[in-house]
């Protein structure tokens, strides 16, 4: 286990070998590999009056980060898929006319409805009212690219 303090937050990560060797393999002795680890692998800690007790709100973060991170490469993957270089190219041929107008039209929409998908699920996580879903419980939640090619 590593156990690392950085101002008024204690990070522990669960690892399966031992720290020097978890260390030279994340080429890191800092701690934004933590964002690197599936959610289930660590906890974020805090001092509340001389206690450490979890710190609920923070986990949240963390995973909503790695989460966006899946999240903007299925937009970028799905915009690759249709021979653009990335969802923000794909998006920049909606608001003048050209042959490709009609399709960034959609990714546009899409992209947003994928956002407020998102934004919705972490309010409802916040007030509990759903549990954090896994990746791939997300992932096949998320609003599905509707192509008008053929």
């Amino acid at each position: 286990m590593i156990v690392r303090k950085i101002e008024d937050k204690i990070y522990k990560i669960d690892i399966t070998t031992d720290e020097k060797s978890f260390m030279e393999k994340n080429d890191s002795g800092g701690f934004f590999i933590v964002d690197q680890l599936p959610f289930s692998k660590f906890k974020k800690w805090k001092i509340v009056n001389n206690e450490i007790v979890v710190d609920e709100e923070a986990e949240q973060e963390i995973i909503a980060k790695m989460y966006e991170r899946e999240v903007e490469q299925l937009l970028n993957n799905t915009a690759k898929e249709h021979r653009y270089d990335s969802i923000d190219t794909a998006c920049s041929y909606a608001s003048v006319e050209n042959p490709f107008q009609e399709e960034s039209k959609l990714f546009v929409a899409w992209r947003g409805n994928v956002w407020a998908y998102c934004y919705q699920i972490l309010n409802d996580v916040k007030e509990k009212k759903r549990a954090i879903p896994s990746l791939d419980e997300l992932m096949a939640e998320l609003p599905k690219f509707e192509s008008q090619t053929v």
